[in-house]
């Protein structure tokens, strides 16, 4: 597949967050994506899922994750990390999340802030987190109610310590 196979619009529409999950669980989806992917992972990490962290600590998070994702799930799509050219990826990378930090389009902002708001209220029956799928953690199910989110965890930990419910 190539970039003009990728049709960018499966990120718009209201599938933004279910697209983001799906790329970040099988990898890049095509050649010469991986800046467009990092520009939109950025956006959701930084703008959403990690806003609440210090400035300085989740630029450091977000480029670690997004490096981490690209270097395991290029899926082949990125000759330049097979050609030694490791750094113009990471340069690419730390590029595209440098253009998330700098959006400043009061409606993009206003979105994520109700995005934020609504998963922090429970208007989410799913809670969608790039974090622990790029990181391989255990998949859980989670809810937007916190307290179901620590029980569930606790489940799935407990199973497969062999603990039986």
């Amino acid at each position: 597949m190539t970039t003009s196979d990728f049709d960018l619009s499966n990120l718009r529409g209201g599938r933004w967050t279910v697209a983001l999950e799906e790329i970040a669980r099988n990898g890049l989806p095509a050649e010469d994506t991986v800046g467009q992917v990092a520009f939109e992972m950025a956006k959701w990490l930084w703008w959403v899922e990690l806003f609440d962290l210090p400035e300085g600590e989740r630029h450091d998070r977000i480029f670690d994750l997004l490096t981490k994702f690209v270097i395991e799930k290029h899926n082949g799509f990125v000759t330049r990390l097979s050609n030694g050219q490791e750094d113009a990826v990471f340069s690419q990378i730390s590029r595209s999340q440098n253009l998330t930090i700098a959006l400043g389009n009061e409606s993009s902002l206003k979105t994520f802030a109700t995005l934020r708001h609504k998963r922090a209220n429970g208007a989410y029956k799913k809670l969608i987190q790039l974090e622990p799928i790029i990181l391989g953690q255990p998949e859980s199910v989670t809810t937007s109610f916190a307290g179901l989110q620590v029980k569930r965890l606790v489940v799935v930990f407990e199973k497969q310590l062999g603990f039986a419910h």
